[in-house]
């Protein structure tokens, strides 16, 4: 006797707790997009968006977005690639655009430096091995580079130079970063 196939009752998914970050992305089964969820607090989409990534303009802030996303769309499905971008982005905490987009790089950055580590431990052949691990120490060197000048920006350009005067020899030592900041 066949069997009856049971009519599969599709139960909605419930969309997740917003953490740290005011907008998060999930997507249900037969959606073509992911859904955004807000944190209470958040009421506008767009102005929350606005607000994590410290433009002031709403068609930069979806471009700066939209660029992170394509980044790291080879590794991570849609969702997932927005949840990254934002979160990033979020704990950065960009002032402007440019704040923004340095943020946005260094996730895509350090995101497929991890990748090409993962290949170069799984892969079959050394020459192959050597190529992703090169690759990955390359983007990673790019990342810290990109984060660097995040923090250079933020700081206006200026460097800090400390000089310490040793009374006893009467030189002076520069870059003596052993004592508390500023210059004696």
């Amino acid at each position: 006797m066949p069997e009856r196939k049971k009519k599969e009752e599709k139960i909605p998914v419930k969309p997740p707790q917003t953490e740290s970050t005011p907008i998060k992305f999930w997507k249900q089964d037969g959606d073509e997009k992911p859904n955004v969820s807000l944190a209470p607090h958040a009421a506008d989409f767009m102005e929350t968006l606005k607000s994590v990534m410290g433009v002031k303009d709403t068609e930069l802030a979806w471009q700066i977005l939209n660029a992170g996303v394509s980044a790291l769309k080879p590794m991570c499905n849609e969702k997932d690639s927005f949840n990254v971008v934002l979160q990033s982005v979020h704990d950065m905490q960009p002032k402007d655009a440019i704040e923004a987009r340095l943020a946005v790089q260094a996730s895509a950055l350090f995101s497929h430096g991890l990748a090409n580590l993962r290949r170069a431990e799984t892969a079959d052949m050394m020459c192959h091995a050597d190529h992703y691990a090169n690759k990955a120490i390359k983007l990673l060197r790019l990342h810290n580079e990109t984060i660097e000048a995040l923090n250079r920006y933020r700081r206006g350009g200026e460097q800090k130079v400390t000089v310490t005067h040793a009374v006893i020899t009467e030189k002076a030592i520069v870059n003596n970063f052993n004592g508390v900041g500023g210059i004696h």
